[in-house]
């Protein structure tokens, strides 16, 4: 064989060699590629980020010095009031109004001077009907100390049932029942008594028997026109 034939045949053995080698290497470079699209593919994404939990201004961090220089320390916001914070500090419990607190306080705490005269207001009325129902109730416990006191024990006979009370005649009993108040002696004497609690069911000839107190005079006229006056009691417990 010549040198050209020899040449030639030698270019073809070695680009036949060469064929499957260059196959191989593209078929290993595909599957590293596919290897690598598929560890890819197995990644877990991440949750999307959520956000941050906001919480309301409860806090205030070191100490609190108002406007008129007083300082608590240790302080916590416990109530955010329209005109001002309840506050707990190292020494207790406090109220600290707006007007005493900074700039920057009163915007964070969102203060509204309308509002906190509004509430202010409200406040003060709140306070001044708990004053008045604390008298009042004050009152009546001594009005009602100082009539038991005055209680006397009546029994007697229905005489005549007006809108206004009882026509009663006393019993003419004597002595005193035990628990009771003392007994009011009679002896046929007329008396006009007022609150029983069951005085639309009585009738002429019924027995009464209540605790009461000396309450006035009670004036009426009878069936034949003459003026009479008898001596009134409030009855503030019924027994019959």
């Amino acid at each position: 064989m010549n040198s050209p034939a020899r040449y030639l045949l030698t270019v073809i053995i070695l680009a036949c060699l060469a064929a499957p080698t260059t196959a191989f290497c593209k078929k290993k470079k595909k599957g590293k590629g596919t290897k690598e699209t598929t560890e890819q593919a197995q990644v877990v994404p991440s949750s999307p980020p959520t956000a941050a939990p906001t919480s309301a201004p409860t806090q205030i961090s070191g100490s609190l010095t108002t406007t008129s220089g007083k300082t608590f320390e240790a302080v916590t916001v416990k109530r955010v009031d329209p005109d001002g914070l309840l506050i707990l500090h190292k020494d207790g419990a406090a109220k600290v109004l707006f007007t005493e607190l900074s700039d920057e306080l009163q915007a964070k705490y969102g203060y509204d001077e309308a509002k906190a005269k509004a509430f202010q207001a409200g406040q003060a009325a709140s306070k001044q009907e708990a004053v008045a129902a604390d008298a009042e109730k004050k009152a009546v416990e001594q009005r009602n100390q100082e009539q038991a006191k005055q209680a006397l024990k009546i029994q007697g006979k229905v005489i005549q049932v007006v809108k206004e009370g009882i026509i009663l005649r006393v019993d003419p009993w004597e002595g005193r029942t035990k628990g009771r108040p003392p007994l009011l002696m009679g002896g046929a004497d007329y008396i006009f008594v007022v609150g029983h609690s069951r005085q639309g069911a009585k009738v002429d000839g019924d027995t009464v028997d209540v605790d009461a107190y000396p309450s006035g005079v009670f004036s009426y006229a009878n069936t034949l026109g003459a003026a009479r006056r008898l001596k009134q009691y409030q009855v503030i417990k019924t027994f019959r």
